[in-house]
């Protein structure tokens, strides 16, 4: 994954937590397919993949932190797909020089991590 597409996830995030209506289809969803597949890469079989979510919301916990919850498509090669619960974390703490920490749960499987490092 670019950079460039992690940073504009990350410009997203802080909008959300500012306020600012953002869609989440245009903006959000496709960088959680790819944060969930580094993840969660080595907990699942080899070939999964992940094709966006769907039903998906977000709510702000914190003044740092949102909650987006919905459920996640699952591929299996081109074996078949199904859907998984989904459930994601992601806090700011830029300001403490500790970078997006982000939490990703599909299924059963869940990883942490934070953005700054993972695709810099």
């Amino acid at each position: 994954m670019r950079l460039s597409a992690i940073e504009e996830f990350i410009e997203n995030i802080e909008l959300l937590l500012n306020g600012v209506d953002v869609d989440l289809y245009d903006s959000i969803d496709s960088t959680f397919e790819y944060i969930a597949g580094y993840l969660l890469d080595g907990l699942r079989d080899n070939g999964i993949w992940y094709d966006g979510t769907g039903d998906l919301t977000v709510k702000k916990r914190k003044k740092n932190k949102l909650v987006f919850t919905g459920n996640m498509h699952v591929m299996e090669e081109q074996n078949g797909c199904w859907k998984e619960p989904f459930f994601a974390s992601v806090t700011d703490k830029r300001c403490t020089n500790q970078g997006v920490l982000v939490f990703v749960r599909i299924g059963q499987y869940e990883a942490e991590g934070n953005l700054s490092e993972l695709f810099s």
